[in-house]
């Protein structure tokens, strides 16, 4: 290393080691290097990743037994190899200093500089992490969709594009604090508000997972029959506990962009509001389905708090209580309305995940422009500002949608042609990918390959619960 190049780092990142607080170099326009500050994302960045455990652990329960193994390898292995493109590529796409005077055309469509963590300041590591556990969240949404349809040589190339590129050149446009980030600037540095990522994270997940289902096609007609029938899932308290830990996950995706937030203490109202949006979700898509199916729906209930999440994410420090909540009812809606109408033209997706993500992220984001507490229609129809707010709303959901969508399918479709995409068949994973000694119905496998006789098991009816009155 060249003296200069050390006389510039020691400029850049000279801080005092006792607080981690810098005292020279570039200004940013939040601090994110206090001992706080690093202690509040990496927290945050545990409670997503126990979000992304809970995202795995609801597939399995609502899969085959047949494909456990396969679902949770994919989860660890997608997790894994997004850090090698977070790290390499996609932080310095969405997040690197630019080089002036050699790319400085650029920098506003992307990052320019600190690939492969080259010249980061040791106190954003934390920062790292947290934005890492974002892309996660985009990646785990495509893998839960696709219930376990793609090749692994295929599912490793689109989480190359999505981590190495599509998701750090969108939060570039939102995230980046160099005044580059075009989107959030807008015009005069007012445009469009996407505070922790209905947007940005859920509507690119949600797209990517859209394109990806219809390039991949269906499963077997009897595998989405049974689950439609509810007859397919394997452990039913799995799919509970997966719940649980995606909430708490949430508290950690929606809480953790506080400390971006101009609002530094924003972070009670931010929780509560994701609290608030969920219940509402969750409540009002039962009430509204209960009185057409006359049955109770785990898998509906707990993806209408999961889309009064997402919704509420965009501009979760701007609600009032009551407003969060009402946000969250609306997302329910939406949320039905997307998966109905995703089943009506034979969409297979594993999880709705298209319908919550995306469905939910776009009305996140059309909602910040009516309820924030200012600066919106319902509080300040009369001013200009509030309708240019919806526009650029509007823009941004629809920028992210194509700008995500496009690359997804042109990657998709790269893949299929070289017969990477899907694999042989979906339906028995474990013993396709593990043999049979590691499959979730290895004992069976064991038996007939062995030629011992099995003894027939007799088949239990599950339990029903009647509802007589309400």
């Amino acid at each position: 290393m060249s003296a200069a190049h050390q006389a510039r780092l020691l400029d850049k990142y000279a801080f005092d080691a006792a607080n981690c607080a810098t005292s020279g170099g570039p200004a940013k326009a939040i601090d994110v290097y206090s001992p706080e500050d690093q202690q509040f994302l990496v927290l945050s960045s545990v409670f997503v990743i126990i979000g992304l455990a809970g995202y795995a652990v609801r597939e399995v329960g609502l899969g085959s037994a047949a494909c456990a193994t396969a679902t949770i390898y994919r989860a660890i292995l997608v997790l894994a190899w997004g850090m090698i493109c977070w790290w390499g590529l996609g932080y310095a796409f969405a997040f690197g200093d630019k080089e002036i005077d050699k790319y400085q055309s650029t920098a506003d469509f992307i990052g320019t500089g600190n690939f492969f963590g080259d010249d980061v300041n040791p106190c954003e590591y934390a920062d790292f992490l947290f934005q890492w556990t974002r892309l996660a969240t985009v990646l785990a949404i495509l893998t839960g969709a696709l219930g376990g349809r793609m090749k692994l040589s295929g599912l490793v190339v689109v989480v190359a594009v999505l981590g190495a590129f599509v998701y750090p050149t969108t939060a570039h446009w939102v995230y980046s604090l160099q005044d580059d980030a075009w989107l959030t600037n807008g015009r005069d540095g007012h445009g469009y508000i996407d505070i922790a990522g209905s947007g940005v994270v859920h509507m690119t997940g949600g797209i990517a997972a859209l394109v990806a289902c219809i390039v991949a096609g269906r499963r077997s007609d009897a595998v989405v029959d049974a689950e439609k029938a509810g007859q397919n899932g394997s452990n039913t308290p799995l799919v509970g506990l997966g719940f649980f830990m995606i909430f708490i996950g949430f508290l950690g995706l929606n809480g953790g962009a506080a400390q971006r937030d101009a609002a530094r203490n924003s972070y009670g109202v931010i929780v509560l509001n994701t609290v608030l949006a969920g219940v509402g979700g969750a409540i009002t898509v039962e009430t509204m389905s209960f009185p057409l199916r006359k049955k109770l729906s785990l898998p509906q209930l707990i993806n209408g708090g999961v889309a009064g999440f997402v919704a509420v994410a965009s501009g979760a420090p701007r609600y009032e209580p009551w407003a969060a909540f009402v946000v969250g009812m609306i997302a329910a809606l939406v949320y039905k309305v997307y998966s109905i109408a995703l089943s009506k033209i034979q969409l297979d997706d594993a999880t709705d995940a298209v319908a919550v993500h995306f469905g939910a992220g776009f009305w996140g984001l059309v909602a910040t422009s009516l309820f924030s507490k200012s600066d919106s229609i319902f509080y300040d129809g009369s001013h200009d500002r509030s309708w240019e707010i919806l526009g650029w709303q509007l823009a941004g959901g629809l920028t992210i949608a194509t700008w995500a969508g496009m690359l997804t399918a042109v990657t998709c479709a790269v893949l299929k042609a070289m017969k990477l995409l899907r694999v042989r068949d979906a339906e028995n994973l474990d013993s396709i990918e593990f043999g049979a000694v590691e499959s979730a119905n290895s004992t069976a496998d064991y038996i007939q390959d062995s030629g011992l006789e099995a003894v027939p098991e007799t088949k239990k009816e599950p339990p029903v619960i009647e509802i007589t009155k309400i």
